[in-house]
């Protein structure tokens, strides 16, 4: 069983574009750059059970670039399909998760 998932985020406010970066590998490198996209969602296909992921995105602008925070998480290791996720960023320690069925 795979799972299928998407990445969003908010862009900055003088941001042209993001260079993505996605891997299994917490020191995303070159090997890793997915390409730079004007939209705010990345679709990385899909993803293997019981696996580490990372993701980073770049913001890009008239002046340069500014490198973004790296940002991670494991997929589950099975069980129910009918199993939903959420990540929410904006916790004031960084990352909190919750599956959408109440019991997480």
């Amino acid at each position: 069983m795979s799972i299928a998932v998407d990445l969003n985020w908010s862009s900055g406010s003088n941001t042209t574009s993001h260079d993505v970066y996605f891997g299994s590998d917490p020191s995303l490198g070159s090997a890793d750059f997915r390409g730079n996209q004007v939209s705010t969602t990345y679709d990385p296909g899909s993803l293997t059970l019981n696996t580490s992921y990372y993701w980073r995105i770049d913001e890009r602008n008239d002046f340069g670039v500014t490198p973004g925070q790296v940002w991670s998480f494991t997929t589950e290791s099975g069980g129910s399909s009918d199993l939903v996720a959420h990540w929410r960023f904006d916790e004031p320690s960084g990352i909190s998760a919750f599956d959408a069925s109440g019991n997480g």
